[in-house]
């Protein structure tokens, strides 16, 4: 996925193997071993996450927009879309985390917003950034955690976080380190 909206084949690939994965017919065992024969992979269809930075986010993005009952929830740090293609993402649960330096990613999801609102979704968008002296170090995250789960709690399917001073290259050094937001992805479940 690029900046022009242009994806390889490998990207619809991608939602048809997570797709068949989900078929838990996959036997990743050894027919020629009896104690591995009938292993299968078991994936809970219930719990399948879409996630990735620049993009990676652009690539979930439009994976989670173009295969809705896939995923259980995304967590997209620094990435952008189409806004014409986001409507399908506004009944699904997504965390956005962008930087307030980043001309393409902040910008972009701004233009989604009506189009995720006109098409029925929640969303939180604050108008105060975030501090991202907070998030290092790590086990010292108290007061970001409070104030991310403080957003969460508002209960928008989607949630648009912006953190001050933070470029789109910086964003990646720091935003996957946020307890709070890995956390709240790896609790959604399908219903």
């Amino acid at each position: 996925m690029n900046d022009y909206w242009e994806h390889t084949f490998d990207v619809e690939n991608t939602g048809r193997l997570v797709e068949s994965l989900l078929s838990n017919t996959w036997n990743y065992g050894n027919p020629n071993r009896a104690d591995r024969a009938d292993k299968v992979l078991k994936i809970d269809p219930k719990r399948v996450y879409c996630t990735g930075w620049s993009m990676g986010a652009m690539t979930s993005l439009w994976l989670m927009a173009k295969h809705p009952q896939t995923f259980t929830a995304g967590l997209i740090i620094a990435g952008q879309q189409r806004p014409a293609d986001m409507a399908p993402l506004a009944h699904q649960k997504v965390l956005i985390i962008t930087g307030t330096e980043d001309d393409k990613a902040t910008p972009w999801n701004e233009k989604c917003i009506p189009v995720w609102e006109q098409a029925g979704g929640k969303v939180v968008r604050p108008k105060e950034t975030l501090d991202p002296t907070l998030i290092f170090p790590i086990d010292q995250q108290e007061k970001l955690t409070a104030q991310i789960n403080g957003y969460l709690a508002q209960n928008g399917n989607i949630t648009f976080l912006t953190f001050q001073g933070v470029d789109h290259m910086g964003s990646a050094r720091k935003f996957f380190h946020i307890r709070a937001a890995r956390d709240w992805l790896l609790s959604q479940t399908k219903a």
